[in-house]
């Protein structure tokens, strides 16, 4: 997904990975579906 394990790139900005809470996104989404499958 990421061109390298730390860095990740987004139109002309490069940013560490590490600054977005790409994992609290994830957890948000898998949460979500699973609420959404539960109901």
């Amino acid at each position: 997904m990421a061109p390298g394990p730390d860095w990740s790139e987004s139109g002309q900005y490069r940013y560490p990975v590490s600054s977005m809470p790409v994992r609290w996104i994830q957890w948000i989404t898998s949460q979500a579906i699973l609420i959404a499958w539960d109901e």
